[in-house]
Formats: structure tokens, C-alpha cells, sequence
């Protein structure tokens, strides 16, 4: 499996978009969470995965929220852990990565904590 603190290069990385990768990292931030429907309206003409935050006007408006399609989400900033990390040389900056918690997930970690995630990059388009 492909590892982020392996990589010397943003092309490096970019070529990993879409892969299952490992991060060993530090926990540096934590963000709110924040609650999400896995499936909005009525079967089978539902929205799936879609954030309350990111709901247009027509789609917020009186629709049917079923709570057993509702889930949460927290997100926290994981960086290349200080002083561990070889490719770190004079005025380079560390890797750092948004990692998204599901569920019960989501509060499962203390920041300064250093863990190894094991997940799908997304990239930004």
C-alpha cells in the first residue's frame, strides 16, 4: 500500500489520488463535527452522501430526513509527526492531510496523538 510520508513530490502524491494510502501522522487540529444524510427523500429518487451545508435552497426545503440515514462526521488535520520525518530538510513544510471520521469515528482520537491512517485520497479538482 502506498505511503504520503514516502512521497518527495506534489506529482507524487497527485498520482495517488483515488488509492488507498497510510499517512503516519500527528493529530495537530480538530474540527466540529457535523451531521449528514446518507440518503435524503424518498427511494429510489433519493440524494446519497449529500451534507446538509451543501444543500441548495429547493433541495433544504421540506424534504423528508429519515434519522436512520442520518450520520455524523468529524474531520481532523493530521501533519508529518515533528522531528520523524527524514524527507523534512532546511525551509521544506510538512505534509499535512484533512482525514474524515465517520460515525463513531469521529471523536476516537486526542490531538498531539500520533496515529497511522489508512484511507482513500481525495484530491481537490
Amino acid at each position: 500500500m502506498a505511503s504520503l510520508n514516502a512521497c518527495r513530490s506534489q506529482e507524487e502524491i497527485q498520482a495517488l489520488n483515488g488509492r488507498l494510502v497510510t499517512f503516519d501522522c500527528m493529530v495537530q487540529d480538530m474540527y466540529d463535527e457535523e451531521y449528514f444524510a446518507q440518503v435524503l427523500g424518498d427511494l429510489p429518487t433519493s440524494i446519497y452522501y449529500k451534507y446538509f451545508t451543501d444543500l441548495c435552497p429547493e433541495q433544504a426545503r421540506g424534504e423528508p430526513v429519515d434519522n436512520r440515514w442520518v450520520s455524523q462526521r468529524g474531520t481532523v488535520l493530521g501533519v508529518s509527526v515533528p522531528h520523524l520525518s527524514a524527507w523534512l530538510g532546511a525551509g521544506e513544510r510538512p505534509k499535512q492531510c484533512l482525514v474524515k471520521l465517520y460515525d463513531g469515528h469521529a471523536r476516537a482520537f486526542k490531538l498531539n496523538e500520533i496515529v497511522t491512517f489508512v484511507g482513500h485520497l481525495e484530491l481537490p479538482i
